[in-house]
């Protein structure tokens, strides 16, 4: 039997007997296997596990039912992806919580993932080290062999709550200097390395069952479904009775364009010379006195070093903005990210795939 539906099948025969002579505790995380996979607004595509984002504008690695994030980067110092999620309640001061996580590494073993809990949501402009985690397994990894760390290893510990904390963050909180690494073979030029999560647990030992208002946070999660925009996300508040609504406010929108490679040339950050009408013609349909925010994300596909292809879609996407800004969109509003090779919308394995990866695309944020 695979090790990971094992694992499974004995926590089920667990839960079963605890449920029917103990009374279960209750897991505070949503879709704690990420088995559920959101589909996103920006490309009506599979994405990244439902309830859960990422601290930066990427996505996590989605493999057969589990979450992958960055650890460390061999070009690039202190590169860090951190999972995560809303709880479904408020930790309580003062109450005890149980944390379990299954993790798995890729082509290289480090000695450092923990947990970190904050009172709201953390958006952060790139993939970029987090300090000082609430909870630190580097004591665990010592019990375990490297060889026994490319197999799934159960991480657990207690942890007291201040009170107040909404969200959980999942990752590397030590710095390329602290961490210690072990490379599968020898390590690559300009490569992420991976560890993969699953069966993420926040237990709350005190709780027979959830509150009904549980349920209504984890809707709310589910319901977000923009995962490259992904600062736009607000964490739940309870409706508020409609005898003590002062008025009823527009609602803010986001209006998209998504562009393929016809503005540039192969291999360059240069416009061509018909790309700004083209882009004109585009917005048109958009309003643009009502513009608080832009982003601007640039895309390549995965032909070439990351190194590259990083430097090269963080330049094509600051073209886009010097237009814009040459239009007459204020320029303090921008906000440009080179994101490379990741979150391709299709297989790269053909020049027709290649090509629809190798994008631009923008967001206009509006605030009424």
């Amino acid at each position: 039997m695979n090790p990971k539906r094992r694992y499974r099948f004995l926590v089920s025969l667990t839960v079963l007997f605890w449920s029917t002579f103990s009374g279960y505790t209750q897991n505070l995380l949503v879709n704690p296997e990420f088995e559920e996979i959101n589909v996103c607004v920006e490309h009506a595509a599979e994405c990244s596990p439902e309830g859960w984002l990422l601290t930066s504008p990427n996505i996590p690695v989605n493999r057969k039912g589990t979450a992958g994030i960055v650890v460390f980067n061999s070009n690039v110092r202190n590169v860090r992806q951190y999972m995560q999620s809303e709880l479904m309640m408020e930790l309580e001061a003062g109450r005890v919580y149980e944390i379990k996580i299954m993790a798995l590494a890729g082509e290289c073993v480090v000695n450092s993932l923990g947990v970190k809990f904050e009172d709201e949501f953390t958006c952060l402009e790139k993939d970029e080290l987090i300090e000082s985690p609430d909870v630190d397994f580097s004591s665990q990894f010592l019990q375990f062999s490297k060889g026994k760390q490319r197999k799934w290893i159960e991480l657990s510990a207690s942890y007291k709550a201040k009170g107040g904390e909404r969200f959980i963050l999942i990752g590397s909180f030590a710095s390329d200097s602290e961490q210690t690494r072990k490379f599968k073979d020898q390590p690559k030029q300009y490569t992420n390395y991976l560890y993969f999560l699953d069966n993420v647990e926040l237990n709350a030992p005190h709780l027979d069952s959830l509150p009904p208002e549980c349920m209504e946070v984890k809707k709310h999660l589910y319901n977000f479904d923009y995962r490259h925009s992904f600062c736009l996300y607000r964490a739940y508040e309870k409706p508020i009775e409609l005898d003590t609504v002062p008025a009823i406010l527009p609602e803010a929108h986001i209006d998209s364009l998504i562009l393929g490679d016809v503005l540039f040339d192969f291999n360059s950050s240069d416009l061509k010379p018909e790309a700004e009408s083209y882009l004109l013609e585009l917005m048109k349909t958009i309003n643009k006195e009502s513009i608080s925010l832009i982003e601007i994300y640039g895309y390549t596909d995965n032909i070439g070093t990351d190194a590259y292809n990083e430097k090269l879609s963080q330049e094509r996407a600051e073209s886009v903005k010097k237009l814009l800004s040459k239009k007459g969109l204020p320029e303090l509003s921008m906000k440009t990210f080179g994101m490379g090779k990741t979150n391709p919308v299709t297989d790269n394995s053909t020049e027709e795939g290649r090509q629809k990866n190798r994008r631009i695309e923008i967001f206009f944020h509006h605030s009424k």
